[in-house]
């Protein structure tokens, strides 16, 4: 079993694309969770096409691991920005419709109060903790649905990749 993580901090969706389709053959998941965007929306980059580009990740993992359940997550909220993460999650709910697979929209931005974020985008503990949970139904339902599937085989544990985004 692999608990391989691609984590690239302050990364747009671009940077993390790249990143973590290539690592999609290497680990082969069985369980896929995507919680990408904040950064561009934020930073107000190319906010029309993150929904689109977050979809296509989607759809390389799901090509590359078919076994695999894809649980991709709506924003978080970030006030200073509402116009924006709304443009993104709008875009992912209207995308995954009717996406044929293992794919399933997680919602991360509603019912994050004041006390669940430590600033204007970053979770508190208490914001982890309820992103947990929303994580934790999504696989919950997907387990229902009959999805989960033993994760693949591998012949060498993999190693956390991690680091930072050029900026």
């Amino acid at each position: 079993m692999s608990n391989a993580l691609v984590a690239l901090i302050g990364a747009g969706v671009d940077e993390v694309v790249d990143e973590a389709i290539a690592a999609f053959p290497v680990y082969r998941p069985n369980i896929i969770l995507i919680h990408l965007g904040t950064n561009d929306a934020v930073h107000q980059t190319n906010v029309s096409t993150v929904s689109a580009r977050l979809l296509r990740l989607a759809d390389e993992a799901r090509k590359t691991c078919p076994d695999a359940v894809v649980l991709l997550a709506k924003l978080l909220p970030a006030s200073f920005r509402d116009k924006e993460i709304a443009i993104v999650n709008n875009g992912l709910a209207e995308g995954a419709k009717g996406r044929e697979g293992k794919l399933m929209l997680v919602d991360m931005n509603q019912g994050f109060k004041g006390e669940d974020m430590m600033d204007l985008i970053h979770p508190s503990e208490k914001g982890y903790a309820k992103m947990a949970e929303r994580w934790t139904e999504g696989i919950r339902w997907a387990a229902r649905k009959g999805w989960l599937e033993e994760p693949f085989p591998l012949e060498q544990k993999p190693k956390r990749r991690q680091r930072r985004a050029k900026r």
